[in-house]
């Protein structure tokens, strides 16, 4: 299995443009890289910036780490209540 998340993590990399780190994303199961895909895609879409610079943002603030912890909480969440608790997490106000 986790030859299978390491390709999905890659091809969802080289999809943006970036260099992970392996060891942060590569500890969790295929529905945990989903559930982290989708926040980083619709953070990015929300905040109109590219997924790449978002990635790095959820990475070096350890949110990408805390959306793997915090798995079970969070992945019931509504869209608009993830992006008010990223927005909380980062210090912005809410749109």
């Amino acid at each position: 299995m986790k030859g299978i998340a390491d390709f999905f993590f890659k091809l969802n990399a080289n999809f943006l443009n970036i260099h992970y780190n392996k060891n942060e994303v590569m500890g969790c199961n295929m529905s945990e890289l989903s559930f982290k895909t989708y926040c980083i895609e619709n953070y990015a879409e929300y905040k109109n910036q590219p997924s790449s610079s978002i990635f790095e943002k959820f990475l070096k603030s350890r949110l990408l780490k805390h959306l793997e912890t915090d798995y079970e909480d969070l992945h019931g969440m509504g869209k608009e209540i993830l992006m008010n608790y990223f927005d909380q997490w980062f210090g912005e106000k809410r749109k």
